[in-house]
């Protein structure tokens, strides 16, 4: 499966568990693109 995470958030709690999920889904072998959006600026993928 392969799994998108758009993060457009300055809460660090909901961050943090946007990366934990995308981490359990990495430890089950599913592909994973993490995008950090910023409203002022292009997104930025990892």
């Amino acid at each position: 499966m392969k799994i998108g995470i758009i993060m457009n958030s300055n809460d660090p709690e909901t961050v943090w568990n946007a990366l934990r999920f995308g981490i359990k889904a990495l430890d089950k072998k599913d592909g994973v693109k993490i995008s950090f959006y910023d409203v002022w600026k292009h997104p930025t993928h990892c």
